[in-house]
């Protein structure tokens, strides 16, 4: 076997060495993620969706959307409440319309205008993560030359970062 040819097998050892603890990587920080999500999805403070009523209301077009800056009334537990909130939409919105907002039940004035889904955010990446994690792992695993690239940027910043 030449000097390339060990030089070529090397590169591709560390290559596909790197997939596999960037792939450890990826499942570990994928893992957070998925229980940062589901702690989300059942905190306490997850918002439930009640009908409030359009007050006053005064909007702008930007663009193609109105921005509309309302003051909104709405019951949770037998206690009515007025908040202020920002809303968006292709049309306007009127006084006396009714709209489904989002309360925290435990802070009736926590209100928002779209539901809180960050937690399915977190489980996502946690999912896209460990895909790309795998994805790598695969193509180093299945071409050799992929690998032996992977191998050199390593050795490149392991050199790189001596100096």
């Amino acid at each position: 076997m030449s000097i390339t040819e060990t030089i070529y097998e090397d590169a591709a050892a560390i290559g596909r060495f790197r997939a596999w603890i960037g792939l450890i990587a990826a499942c570990v920080i994928g893992f957070i993620l998925f229980i940062a999500g589901i702690a989300k999805l059942f905190s306490g403070k997850t918002k439930q969706s009640v009908s409030g009523t359009i007050k006053t209301v005064s909007c702008t077009l930007t663009n193609t959307m109105y921005e509309c800056n309302a003051m909104i009334t709405y019951m949770v537990n037998g206690n009515g409440y007025n908040t202020n909130v920002v809303l968006t939409s292709k049309t306007p919105y009127t006084p006396g319309q009714t709209l489904t907002i989002y309360v925290n039940p435990s802070d009736p004035n926590d209100v928002s205008a779209i539901p809180d889904i960050s937690g399915w955010y977190f489980i996502m990446g946690a999912f896209f993560i460990i895909l790309i994690g795998y994805a790598i792992l695969w193509v180093s695993q299945k071409y050799k030359f992929f690998a032996a690239a992977e191998g050199v940027g390593t050795a490149g910043s392991v050199i790189r970062n001596m100096w």
